[in-house]
């Protein structure tokens, strides 16, 4: 039996838990059973109250069974997940594999936070699915020494309505974190910026603020324009971002290629090369140089690029890069291949 744990949650937006429970419902639909979880107040302070839910959730596990953990679990208990996989692993044969959303190793700046149990958590697993080759040399180079699956992009599952796209080099910014010194990366520039989030509102001519919707809302009213990622050394928060910009898959990617628009990110953005290589979008070091990239766009360029995006939309939408990831990590771990040579 193949399992994939799956958070409840009443969060129902964001690239908190939103990914987690759309890659458990793709995992569904070829064969996994769920196994849902959820944050507990008062888990502790006995490892009996912790084992009690632990055997509760996982209890229908059995030998030679293969279970993905979605990690991090996002529980609010950091006790939780050694005493999980301690569980796990005293069940004969049992496979486990780390789905993994995030590594805070790479971006927290706190120290508790910056030593690397994240990545001797990893190192307990029989295999990781992980967002990119990128992000696979880094953990191999830090000593995560694991086979691995890269996912490519994250899926972003969605079967609502959606406008017909035309020319327009607006630029949609939809964040859930407050963007930094937005004026001054966006004064003097011709290009229009929609933002939607619960950000402070600096008032400038060419900003204009949507306010906070949910991301299938925004997807259904798009009808043009480019997806902002991200931009290196201006909208991160911190070094540690930027840094972990240059490794992940970022979920915001994934719902600008559901609203079938191209995307811009950074030029040493993890998917930089792929986006230009595809003709999906823009990879630019500041918003001047996207500025000038958007001015000097012709009308026939950016149709070419709403063609281009257009199958990989449908991977996205579908669920593809996840079911593609989730069957080769099955393979990897339960098909003896040399037995078919």
């Amino acid at each position: 039996m193949n399992w994939i744990t799956k958070i409840n949650t009443v969060e129902t937006s964001g690239a908190l838990y939103k990914p987690n429970q759309m890659v458990a419902e793709i995992a569904e639909t070829i064969g996994f059973k769920v196994i849902n979880y959820y944050n507990v107040p008062n888990m502790m302070p006995s490892y009996t109250i912790m084992d009690t839910y632990i055997s509760a959730w996982f209890g229908m596990v059995r030998p030679g069974d293969l279970v993905v953990v979605q990690f991090p679990d996002r529980m609010l208990n950091y006790q939780y997940f050694p005493r999980l996989m301690e569980y796990l692993h005293k069940i004969d044969e049992v496979k486990i594999v780390a789905f993994v959303h995030d590594i805070p190793t790479y971006f927290e700046e706190e120290t508790y936070f910056s030593e690397n149990r994240w990545l001797q958590a990893l190192r307990g697993f029989d295999a990781l699915i992980v967002h990119n080759e990128k992000m696979a040399n880094q953990l191999r180079q830090d000593g995560v020494d694991v086979p691995m699956v890269k996912l490519g992009v994250f899926d972003f599952l969605y079967d609502g309505p959606v406008q017909e796209k035309h020319f327009d080099t607006k630029a949609y910014l939809v964040t859930g974190r407050r963007v930094k010194d937005l004026v001054r990366m966006t004064n003097n520039l011709t290009t229009k910026f929609e933002i939607f989030g619960n950000v402070d509102k600096q008032k400038q001519d060419n900003l204009i603020y949507r306010g906070s919707h949910p991301e299938e809302k925004i997807i259904a009213e798009i009808d043009g324009g480019f997806g902002i990622v991200s931009i290196t050394g201006g909208m991160n928060l911190s070094n540690s971002w930027n840094f972990y910009g240059t490794l992940n898959n970022p979920f915001k990617l994934s719902f600008y290629l559901a609203a079938g628009i191209p995307i811009v990110v950074g030029k040493d953005s993890a998917h930089a090369m792929w986006i230009e290589n595809e003709n999906i979008g823009l990879a630019v070091d500041s918003m001047a140089e996207l500025d000038h990239k958007l001015n000097n766009l012709s009308e026939v360029d950016y149709l070419k690029m709403i063609d281009n995006v257009k199958p990989i939309r449908d991977s996205v939408i579908s669920g593809f890069f996840t079911k593609r990831a989730l069957l080769e990590v099955i393979a990897i771990l339960r098909v003896d291949f040399y037995n078919n040579f």
